[in-house]
């Protein structure tokens, strides 16, 4: 019986002490987040299957773009400031920047090292290298973007004005721009997964339309049910988000895919392509391929979502969940595959680490005692001098 307490009590301690004493500023939650939200002088770190905010890192300024880097180890992010600032995954901590000469309000990273951003009234994109942090510029565009996108698996970036007729495409290698005239008032883009080709959505008219990265020809254009905000590519095709509805384009037309739309503009998709997330004005929306609502991830009502990013492995709502990097050959920080009691009490490989030394510590010194007593016991009875 002696034993026995030992033993739970050594469990109970193990558990309860790294979380008491664990440093404010150390995050417990690495490698739980699969979803980042930029609010008003912070980032969400979200974790989908369990609808928890995680955590909360405080940003000076306001995040208006965000993007990852293509081994998930950093989330950079654009502020209204002068400078390129990185999250390290690792810590959940607001790390280092790269000095820029604008302030920047968007941020794109396509495949390869180059961070892409642009500032108010500036008429080419920044290229940044995130190894070295030296800025160079791109060709001239046609005016200042505000729109700008990219994906991992493409050199290629996209670049627009809102409510303009033009689309830039810029190769990040050379910094070349080619220009795009398009029909009506750009409203969004989208780097399309699949392949080297981009998606633009227009008002006036309502219109979804494919370009190709390469030559940079108009492959097809679908007419849609109304007004769009927004538009985002997933492993099944583009969805675009009305001020009712989001709708599903195959090419051909387009047809109401989930009856919940995104006023705010805001869309993403989890890295693997099967998981789309919709920012509304107080909670965020994950549906899965077949269009069912799976979370709703609640926000605090002091918070005001700016933008999403998906971190770049399966996420946990995602049937590959734990296979980081989706065979894209990337190395991600450990995408945690704990049951969602730890993610909300934070557990990390660190803290349990730190559980399993206080435990056998515990334990032993436990047992130590124990054997103590019991040898002066034994030395108390009969015939003891």
């Amino acid at each position: 019986m002696p034993r026995q307490r030992v033993l739970s009590f050594a469990l109970v301690v193990a558990f309860l002490v790294p979380g008491l004493v664990a440093p404010a500023n150390i995050a417990r939650a690495n490698g739980i987040g699969d979803l980042y939200a930029a609010v008003d002088g912070g980032i969400l770190e979200l974790h989908v299957a369990s609808s928890a905010i995680v955590q909360r890192v405080a940003i000076p300024g306001t995040p208006s773009g965000m993007a990852f880097s293509n081994d998930a180890r950093s989330l950079y992010l654009a502020s209204g400031r002068a400078r390129l600032d990185r999250i390290d995954i690792e810590s959940i901590q607001l790390a280092d920047n790269i000095a820029t000469e604008i302030d920047l309000v968007t941020v794109a990273i396509p495949k390869g090292g180059t961070a892409v951003t642009a500032g108010p009234g500036r008429p080419r994109l920044l290229l940044a290298g995130l190894v070295d942090g030296k800025v160079r510029e791109t060709d001239r565009l046609p005016g200042a973007p505000d729109l700008l996108t990219a994906d991992r698996r493409d050199p290629h970036a996209l670049a627009a004005r809102s409510g303009a007729s033009w689309v830039s495409i810029v190769d990040v290698d050379d910094g070349s721009v080619a220009v795009i005239d398009v029909q009506g008032d750009v409203v969004g883009l989208a780097v399309d997964r699949a392949g080297a080709a981009g998606f633009v959505v227009t008002r006036s008219p309502d219109r979804l339309t494919r370009i190709s990265l390469v030559d940079h020809a108009v492959l097809w254009e679908v007419p849609l049910p109304g007004p769009a905000t927004a538009v985002v590519s997933t492993a099944f095709g583009p969805i675009v988000a009305g001020s009712g509805a989001l709708w599903s384009i195959d090419g051909d037309t387009a047809i109401e895919w989930a009856g919940e739309g995104s006023p705010s503009g805001i869309l993403a998709a989890s890295d693997g392509g099967d998981i789309v997330y919709v920012g509304q004005a107080s909670a965020v929306l994950a549906f899965d391929a077949n269009a069912q609502l799976q979370r709703t991830i609640a926000l605090p009502a002091t918070e005001r979502l700016r933008g999403l990013a998906a971190f770049p492995a399966p996420g946990s709502l995602s049937a590959a969940a734990g296979r980081a990097g989706n065979g894209s050959g990337i190395e991600p920080p450990a995408t945690s595959t704990l049951p969602p009691w730890l993610v909300v009490w934070g557990a990390t490989p660190a803290l349990l680490a730190g559980a399993l030394a206080v435990f056998a510590t515990v334990l032993l010194l436990g047992l130590v005692v124990l054997r103590r007593r019991s040898g002066r016991r034994a030395g108390d009875g009969p015939g003891s001098e």
